[in-house]
């Protein structure tokens, strides 16, 4: 009956000894609950989204045998006290907006697991929280008459996830919060007037995730800090942090760091960070060098990065976007694990140096002043490689997109990884494609010779693109259609902002044909491959390349240039 017109169920104690499921959700006209005195076998009940249900019926508290029930967006503004749902399991009171407290006496529900109470009116629960010795997972995201969180929460040993977002005139946590041994997630996003943690918190051992990001007045961390021996996600990005606790560096198994928007972090208190991750002559390495895999520093206003970015030996992913640096330190190179780098929106970043050839991932769009990349020719493993307005990369044919194109294919990655994507400023197609429509050129279309399977090892299309002012939803997809029927593959490309005209690369290797449902139909000779480009953005030019065995070097454009043969030719869509 979910999504049903109806007002009242029944009068009275009807006798339904066999029903186990009642889903009445989102029945906004639903005013009455029913009597459920003779409904004992009842496991699930669904009121979620009954907007114009007023009140609880008493009778609720005695079955017995409910383990889910879901009284979220409804108008109730108090639950029934004594309850005896000894089954229940799941309770759900999101968005009831009216409900402002959790009674004392709530009643034997010895099995609840997982309670929610999201968006709702409440702002106290001091005793009746701690009848609740099994309760694992406690969202409260979004109460904000939620001021204080009762010491009482700290008696719930077996709780593991807290998540307390957007309550945002919470202003502390317990001093005792150490009793909650289980803890393993801690969410206060957008907590904004909470001013710091007590140092007692670092002594839950078993907390995994901390996320703090967006609390204004958050100043500082605890000191002790590095005491959390199971901290793998730590995130404050949006607070008021100015430096980060020295004990950090004793974290073993922190895995992430996010910092963005922390803008009073200074040059001087990062490097002291990096320095202190260093160590000393005597303690060569710290524990955190070894495990920080991601660091986020993106948007922090910060003028220069600190040489010492290096201590992170095992970093992986790196974002800075939204700084204002001018140049990357040379040492960078030394991140031997870098995959990805994050740079878009450094309006003042001249130059990129030579980098780890571990990289993947280079994000570098609307870097205005940016106008050199130094030793692309190292990155053979590329996935994603974005230029979008970097404008003075455009001057003078900048951008080394023959160097990069050949690299790629000098290796085996290329040919035998997923493909990859590259985006860079200008509308000149590289003389590496041999095949090129022209203007307008919205569509392609390709004969492969006999036997064309056995040398196959993917394509690569490049797509110039127009200028495009505003940002259109729907953006580019690009179709390919071997023997016009059947469907190889698709890609969509969000169409961004760009100031001026854009170039685009994807490769495709061949390893989406290998469990091609009509994989014998497509082997055939002579099959015809035609590639349609759909969308808002409007295709300036088109070019194409068949990726064969020994055609792995730009040198070869005329050896391999009999592979195929590409011709325009009508097609009816």
């Amino acid at each position: 009956m979910r999504g049903s017109n109806i007002k009242q169920l029944w009068e009275g104690a009807m006798e339904l000894p066999n029903l186990r499921i009642m889903d009445l959700a989102d029945s906004r006209k639903l005013k009455m609950c029913p009597d459920f005195t003779n409904v004992s076998s009842l496991v699930e009940l669904n009121f979620g989204g009954c907007i114009s249900l007023v009140n609880v019926h008493s009778s609720i508290g005695g079955l017995k045998k409910l383990s889910f029930l879901n009284l979220g967006y409804t108008s109730i503004q108090s639950v029934p006290t004594g309850m005896q749902l000894e089954s229940l399991w799941i309770l759900i009171l999101h968005s009831c907006k009216k409900l402002a407290s959790i009674p004392e006496n709530l009643g034997n529900m010895e099995s609840l697991s997982h309670l929610t109470l999201d968006s709702s009116g409440v702002a106290n629960f001091e005793t009746s929280i701690v009848n609740h010795p099994r309760l694992v997972f406690l969202s409260m995201v979004g109460c904000k008459n939620l001021v204080n969180l009762p010491t009482a929460i700290t008696q719930l040993e077996s709780l593991e996830e807290l998540f307390l977002n957007g309550c945002v005139y919470l202003k502390n946590i317990p001093d005792t919060v150490e009793k909650m041994v289980s803890l393993r997630t801690l969410e206060l996003k957008h907590c904004r007037e909470l001013r710091g943690l007590p140092n007692s918190i670092c002594q839950i051992k078993s907390l995994v995730r901390v996320f703090l990001q967006d609390c204004p007045e958050l100043e500082r961390l605890p000191e002790n800090l590095g005491d959390m021996e199971s901290l793998e996600h730590l995130g404050v990005s949006g607070t008021g942090i100015k430096e980060l606790p020295f004990s950090i560096v004793n974290l073993q198994k922190l895995e992430t760091l996010e910092m963005d928007g922390c803008k009073e972090i200074t040059f001087n208190s990062l490097r002291s960070f990096f320095l202190t991750v260093l160590g000393t002559s005597s303690m060569k390495h710290t524990p955190l060098s070894g495990c920080l895999t991601t660091l986020s520093l993106s948007n922090c206003s910060l003028r220069s990065i600190p040489q010492e970015i290096y201590c992170f030996k095992s970093l992986e992913c790196l974002h800075l976007k939204g700084n204002d640096f001018e140049h990357l330190p040379l040492t960078m190179k030394r991140l031997s694990k870098l995959q990805t780098l994050s740079l878009s929106d450094c309006k003042r970043l001249e130059q990129i140096p030579e980098l780890s050839g571990s990289l993947s991932s280079l994000i570098a769009n609307d870097c205005l002043s940016l106008r050199t990349l130094w030793s692309v020719s190292v990155y053979q493993k590329i996935k994603v490689f974005q230029f979008r307005n970097c404008l003075k990369l455009a001057d003078n044919n900048n951008f080394p997109i023959e160097v990069i194109l050949s690299s790629q294919f000098q290796g085996n990655y290329a040919l035998q990884g997923t493909g990859f994507l590259i985006i860079y400023p200008g509308d000149v197609i590289p003389k590496w494609f041999n095949h090129t429509i022209g203007d307008n050129g919205a569509s392609l279309y390709i004969q492969l010779p006999q036997n064309w399977f056995i040398k196959f090892l993917g394509f690569v299309i490049c797509v110039v693109l127009e200028k495009q002012i505003e940002e259109k939803a729907k953006g580019l997809k690009l179709i390919e259609t071997f023997l016009a029927d059947c469907y190889y593959d698709s890609f969509m490309f969000p169409a961004l902002k760009c100031i001026e005209d854009s170039t685009m690369l994807i490769y495709y290797n061949k390893r989406p044909l290998d469990n091609h449902p009509y994989a014998d139909q497509i082997r055939k000779d002579g099959v015809e491959l035609t590639m349609k480009f759909v969308g808002e953005v409007k295709v300036k030019s088109c070019a194409i390349r068949v990726i064969c065995k020994g055609d792995q070097t730009l040198g070869n454009v005329e050896e391999e240039g009999d592979l195929v043969s590409c011709a325009k030719k009508p097609r009816h869509y």
